[in-house]
């Protein structure tokens, strides 16, 4: 088993003492109570399989059950320090856990080794098991240590839980979408600006580009577009741009106003701005030309700013800020 930087960051987390804490589980799913007599093992304590168990990831963690399994724990309230039964405690699993720890801790010998010697000494006298300290912090670090170079577990629940957040993750996705959408549609109805269009055209314009320059270079091109070079079909996509850029923005948008466009952009090319309006006016024509093409010579079909794969794309993007 090829141990992962992933699996001992795990480890390392799992037995801390506090290996809940920032854990961004938001509220619980709830779960069916299920017992150790549902959890198939096979010797070293890999699950082949279980029920579906959501929001769980500590089930079945040597390091974790072993640090805080105690039933009950000690809690400062308003103050006073009580007694009140601890996360462990609660949990509907508790049992099924249990058997999943003593299969990994007995199936597997370096982790078997480093337990015994770490409970032998943490356990012998009254009290709770020590985590820390000169020498039982030193002996919790090699039982760790032993789980990490044991390598990762393999648990069938992994696909269950990756099958429910995928779908989570969807639904999000698609209210996300959603709401843009209604965003969009609100904002031009009240004759503001169209964000979508402005935010993804300027993508928009670079594979509008490419596809013109492929399509200058195939032998069904005509005679007229064959003539045009890369820098011609990057000058007529930019010309697409501006005017799609002003629409979107609800402002002017007649030749002078894509010639101002550009020249803020600095897309002139370093044209006068006389010479500048006579080419858009060129490329406006070349534009209107090859946006009329349909069927199989479609080259620039219709852009709509707001479908799945863009609005996904921009999802993903804006999710994690």
């Amino acid at each position: 088993m090829r141990v992962t930087t992933q699996h001992a960051e795990e480890v390392l987390r799992w037995g801390n003492a506090e290996p809940w804490k920032n854990n961004r589980l938001g509220s619980l799913p709830k779960n069916k109570a299920f017992g150790p007599e549902h959890v198939q093992l096979d010797a070293r304590g890999n699950i082949i399989s279980m029920p579906r168990l959501l929001g769980r990831p500590c089930f079945g963690r040597v390091e974790t059950r072993t640090r805080h399994g105690a039933k009950k724990t000690q809690r400062n309230i308003r103050g006073k320090i009580q007694e009140v039964e601890s996360r462990c405690g609660r949990c509907l699993v508790r049992d099924a856990c249990l058997k999943v720890v003593y299969t990994r801790i007995s199936g597997n010998p370096m982790i078997a080794s480093a337990f015994r010697k770490w409970h032998s000494e943490c356990m012998a006298g009254p009290g709770t098991p020590t985590f820390t300290g000169p020498r039982f912090g030193q002996l919790w670090v090699e039982v760790k240590q032993a789980i990490i170079d044991s390598g990762p577990f393999e648990n069938a629940n992994d696909a269950a839980v990756a099958e429910h957040e995928a779908s989570k993750q969807e639904r999000r996705r698609n209210q996300w979408r959603q709401s843009q959408r209604g965003i969009r549609a609100s904002s031009i109805a009240r004759g503001g600006p169209d964000t979508l269009m402005i935010r993804n055209a300027p993508a928009e314009r670079d594979r509008r580009a490419q596809s013109l320059k492929n399509a200058c270079r195939s032998s069904s091109a005509s005679r007229a577009m064959k003539a045009w070079n890369d820098d011609t079909c990057d000058m007529i996509a930019d010309v697409w741009l501006a005017r799609t850029i002003l629409q979107a923005s609800r402002r002017k948008n007649g030749p002078t106003d894509i010639v101002k466009w550009l020249q803020t952009q600095g897309k002139d090319r370093g044209k006068s701005f006389g010479a500048l309006r006579t080419r858009v006016n060129l490329d406006l024509k070349r534009l209107t030309a090859i946006e009329a093409l349909e069927g199989p010579t479609t080259i620039w079909p219709p852009f709509d700013p707001a479908t799945d794969a863009i609005l996904n794309e921009l999802y993903e993007a804006t999710k994690d800020h």
